[in-house]
């Protein structure tokens, strides 16, 4: 009897460390898309990290997807300023997995989300796999951390009565969002973290109460005047937009 197996293989990848950062140390923002098929197959709504890249030559992701999934990394950079991102953030399953590239400044990419069949979180538990482009911005700690004096904030996507919703807003001098007039009249009340880049933003549906209020969470994008981020409806996600 002779044995016979389907061949595997895979390319291998691998690029030289480097303990001096050719980009310069500094502070990133990054945002990753909704896929295909969102936000009733795969997630809607933004995932997202702030980066830091240190002297010694690493980089540390932290941050976390748009179905709320958390994660951190801290990898080496190459010498041509790219870094590896390995993330497995369902308890030690799934995969975030990407090249980022910092030759430019600002973190660029494309990485490949898998999650599993699995009930953590509660959303999309048939699991999903979703490659997309990330956007990424240079971040500078300041205040307002984005200049914004008549943005538009659009909250839609999930599976969550009374939307979309489409607010006028400004950032103020402490970083909190104000809501502009010609606004609905839900609540709305946010602010962005000066130090760490993320920004939260809590609302309330329409014809809902107090206990149905929800909160996105996600990064500003300084490059681009904006800020991007997701929150958890019933058995979807959603995304923010703020610019």
């Amino acid at each position: 009897m002779t044995d016979s197996f389907d061949a595997w293989g895979a390319n291998l990848t691998a690029d030289l460390a480097t303990n001096l950062l050719p980009v310069g140390a500094g502070k990133f923002t990054m945002t990753i898309p909704p896929g295909t098929g969102s936000p009733l197959y795969t997630p809607g709504g933004y995932g997202y990290a702030s980066i830091t890249n240190n002297e010694s030559g690493t980089v540390t992701f932290a941050g976390a997807l748009a179905d709320g999934a958390k994660f951190s990394e801290t990898e080496p950079l190459s010498k041509d300023g790219v870094a590896p991102l390995y993330a497995t953030p369902y308890n030690k399953s799934g995969l975030l997995i990407g090249w980022i590239d910092f030759s430019n400044s600002v973190p660029t990419g494309t990485v490949t989300w898998i999650k599993p069949a699995t009930n953590f979180p509660a959303t999309y538990p048939e699991g999903f796999v979703n490659t997309v482009d990330v956007t990424g911005s240079a971040y500078v700690p300041s205040t307002p951390a984005l200049t914004l004096s008549n943005g538009t904030l659009t909250i839609a996507d999930a599976d969550v009565a009374g939307l979309p919703l489409v607010f006028n807003v400004a950032v103020s001098n402490n970083n909190a969002i104000a809501k502009l007039s010609g606004s609905p009249t839900n609540k709305l009340s946010g602010s962005i973290t000066a130090s760490t880049d993320v920004i939260s933003i809590t609302f309330r549906p329409t014809g809902l109460g107090s206990t149905s209020d929800k909160t996105a969470t996600g990064v500003v994008l300084q490059s681009g005047a904006s800020a991007a981020g997701a929150f958890t409806g019933t058995t979807n996600t959603g995304s923010i937009d703020l610019r």
